[in-house]
């Protein structure tokens, strides 16, 4: 399996100054997650 350098998350532009502010990135749930290709994708991993 290839080594994950980058992780790619897509928001508001708002949303990516908070992050960056707060040096922080919240994850929820997977099993309530609207895109079940996500789900697949980490199942892969």
């Amino acid at each position: 399996m290839a080594k994950l350098d980058t992780v790619y998350h897509y928001c508001s532009v708002d949303t990516f100054f908070s992050i960056i502010q707060n040096k922080t990135i919240r994850l929820s749930d997977l099993n309530k997650t609207n895109d079940y290709m996500e789900k697949r994708w980490v199942s892969n991993l």
